[in-house]
């Protein structure tokens, strides 16, 4: 398990424990992986843990800040890990801070409500009703996928979540790159706003 294979996003699936649990409880179905997930939480190593599954399918639980010397966001958390060849996932259970009423709402009488399935309908996050990560294409760390040149998020539920708040806002800094790089041409490595003439310049 090399480190660099974690840092890209396009490997990595952010999701809740119970969405996760569902889309594998077929190949899982004879492992209580929920109590394993809670187990491992409670006394995390840093080899991790293997759980051994249907037909010859195995995972192995681990926290990534607790194998590698280096952190990752969110690598407080604990992960799947399905091998190279399948996406792992990045269970969120970090719950939000401060103010709860400023990171999450439902907004339960919208006659879309709630515009992706879920298994958890009263955790169903409406604060981002549109996804700001759209517009980074595959960097956002959403579950998507591309059908005729256009990105379908429909089995996506990173901006739902109930804890999605602090990543999606850590996310700002590459979209107001992206939005730069695109309306002016400018990295924003090399360039900075005048607050005065409201101008990017070069620094």
């Amino acid at each position: 398990m090399k480190i660099n294979w974690f840092k890209d996003l396009n490997n990595i699936v952010f999701t809740e424990v119970d969405d996760f649990l569902e889309a594998y409880r077929r190949e899982l179905k004879s492992v209580d992986l929920k109590n394993h997930i809670e187990e491992f939480r409670k006394s995390p190593v840093p080899e991790g843990k293997v759980i051994l599954g249907e037909n010859r399918i195995s995972v192995r639980l681990f926290q990534p800040n607790c194998m590698f010397r280096e952190e990752l966001e969110k690598g407080e958390n604990i992960w799947i890990y399905f091998g190279v060849n399948r996406p792992c996932y990045c269970l969120n259970d970090t719950a939000p801070r401060g103010d709860e009423a400023c990171f999450f709402f439902s907004h339960k009488e919208c006659e879309y409500y709630p515009c992706h399935t879920t298994s958890e309908p009263d955790s169903f996050n409406c604060l981002f009703c549109y996804c700001p990560l759209y517009c980074l294409g595959n960097r956002c760390g959403g579950n998507f996928i591309y059908f005729d040149g256009i990105k379908d998020c429909s089995k996506c539920m990173l901006p739902h979540q109930k804890n999605s708040y602090e990543y999606i806002n850590s996310k700002f800094p590459d979209i107001v790159a992206e939005i730069s790089k695109r309306d002016y041409g400018y990295n924003k490595t090399k360039s900075k706003v005048d607050n005065g003439s409201n101008q990017f310049v070069d620094i």
